[in-house]
């Protein structure tokens, strides 16, 4: 009986085969975790962004790429714009310049 107990207690049973690895990652990524501090042998220490940290940043700056392509594209229109009401009031301008200078004779 003592050596059924001792082999249970002590045995070499690998349970922790049956856990899940990414148990503390997902912790870890509750916790709202945006880097992890490594600590190499010599003591020194090494923050590494997370996974999905980064992968939040790209998504936001293809977002802000997004935007500022359509601004682009905006500001581009308006000043087409802009230069098209400028023709036509050139054109206004000398037409009435003309006439005006027309008139006079």
């Amino acid at each position: 009986m003592q050596s059924s107990f001792l082999t249970t207690m002590y045995g070499t049973k690998t349970t922790s085969s049956n856990k899940n690895p990414n148990r503390v990652m997902g912790g870890l990524r509750a916790h709202g975790m945006n880097s992890y501090t490594l600590i190499a042998e010599d003591g020194s220490e090494q923050s590494v962004a997370s996974q999905r940290y980064v992968e939040t940043l790209e998504q936001k700056v293809a977002d802000q790429a997004r935007i500022i392509k359509e601004m682009q594209n905006q500001m581009r229109k308006l000043t087409r714009d802009t230069n098209n009401l400028q023709n036509q009031i050139n054109t206004v301008t000398r037409k009435s310049i003309h006439d005006n200078s027309v008139s006079y004779r």
